[in-house]
């Protein structure tokens, strides 16, 4: 988890998405871990994978290793779910997310706050 910033992200269409409510939506996102190796993402409320979130906290990332060029490269499936952190805990947040990360534009925006991935089941696929 230490060693990428980025996950391929599946969540669970939410009802507003009538069409395709229930159907897997996947999304490329980046992510930082916590000290214990937990990860921290860092969501606009404008998002579809957000508003999904929201909805239904369930969450598969998977995550490859730094430098990924094929499927023999190594990866991880990870399930559990994701919500957002506390307003007394986002600054702690935005301090572990900015170790890993520079603020692209869109954050400077106002409109990103930070989920924390718990739950994480025993349901872990590495390959």
């Amino acid at each position: 988890m230490e060693q990428t910033r980025f996950a391929h992200l599946s969540t669970v269409m939410s009802r507003m998405h009538h069409h395709r409510e229930g159907y897997p939506f996947g999304s490329l996102v980046d992510f930082a871990a916590d000290p214990i190796g937990y990860p921290i993402f860092s969501f606009s409320r404008l998002a579809i994978h957000t508003r999904n979130l929201l909805a239904d906290p369930r969450f598969t990332p998977v995550v490859q290793i730094l430098g990924w060029s094929g499927l023999s490269n190594a990866c991880v499936t990870i399930f559990g779910d994701v919500y957002p952190l506390p307003k007394d805990q986002q600054e702690w947040a935005h301090k572990q997310y900015m170790s890993k990360h520079q603020p692209g534009p869109s954050q400077r925006w106002g409109s990103f706050f930070y989920f924390w991935m718990q739950n994480i089941s025993s349901d872990i696929y590495f390959i």
